[in-house]
């Protein structure tokens, strides 16, 4: 028999040694990993502060905007924001309910900005009329808007009463005038008509100097409205309309054109009547 022969190698093949391939792939990986663990690391942290540590910190940013004559220490103590406000903890249906507490203050709109600011926009009142009133000593205007809502006692700024581009309303009666303070509800009916008439129609305003309120009981009055120029009371009613307006100035315009001197003009009653000047 034939002694069995096994060849350690090849003529040829170059012996390898037991084990290189697999050390130098480990010498290659192992930067690879402290590579990837560090990246990982950084993600991880810029995550906590992104979404658990920066959210947790005071508000960096809280942008005002809408009625410059608000002070943004006014609007930021009516919002409920501190040094120490974050953004969860920032809570939109109470910093609304405290803005909508300033009377200047019809609407407001309140974002959070991920993850550390937030915008307030507010939307002021639109003035409809002003009355006037006398505080300590002074005669001053009371303006309030459509809503009957008063938002400024005297003319700071806007000139608003000085101008004329406010229809004026007598016969109100004040106690303790303040801003927020609101006309009885009666009223309101009127003065959106006046806003409406303003609105589309303000060179009728501008013909009217005073619009008196006539009480009659608890809820219910009549207005007289008085023209710029003729002492004529003209009786309209209880809600103004372009129409009605426009068509007693317009039948003023006539009996003074036939020189009929009159003292009042009554529309209440939907067909216009009046009384001869003795």
């Amino acid at each position: 028999m034939k002694p069995e022969f096994t060849p350690e190698r090849l003529v040829g093949e170059e012996e390898v040694p037991s084990g290189g391939g697999r050390e130098e792939s480990f010498r290659f990986e192992k930067p690879l990993m402290r590579v990837f663990i560090i990246c990982s690391l950084l993600l991880l942290g810029e995550l906590l502060w992104l979404f658990v540590i920066g959210p947790c910190m005071p508000l960096s940013a809280v942008d005002i905007s809408g009625i410059d004559t608000l002070s943004r220490i006014t609007v930021l103590d009516k919002a409920g924001i501190t040094s120490r406000t974050s953004y969860f903890s920032f809570d939109i249906p109470k910093a609304e309910e405290g803005l909508l507490s300033i009377p200047q203050v019809a609407r407001v709109e309140i974002s959070k900005h991920f993850p550390d600011t937030v915008r307030i926009q507010l939307y002021g009142r639109s003035a409809a009329a002003l009355s006037l009133t006398n505080v300590n000593g002074r005669i001053v205007p009371v303006i309030f808007d459509s809503e009957g809502v008063v938002f400024q006692i005297g003319d700071t700024g806007g000139g608003l009463a000085r101008q004329g581009a406010l229809p004026i309303l007598s016969g109100l009666t004040f106690e303790n005038v303040r801003t927020g303070l609101r006309l009885p509800d009666f009223l309101v009916p009127l003065l959106r008509s006046i806003k409406e008439l303003k609105d589309t129609a303000p060179e009728l305003l501008q013909a009217i100097s005073e619009m008196q309120i006539n009480k009659k009981t608890n809820d219910s009055f009549e207005v007289t409205l008085y023209p710029v120029q003729t002492p004529v009371r003209i009786k309209i009613g209880t809600i103004l309309s372009a129409e009605k307006v426009s068509y007693a100035l317009l039948l003023l315009d006539v009996l003074k054109e036939r020189r009929i001197r009159v003292d009042e003009i009554d529309f209440r009653s939907g067909t216009a009547s009046y009384k001869i000047r003795e």
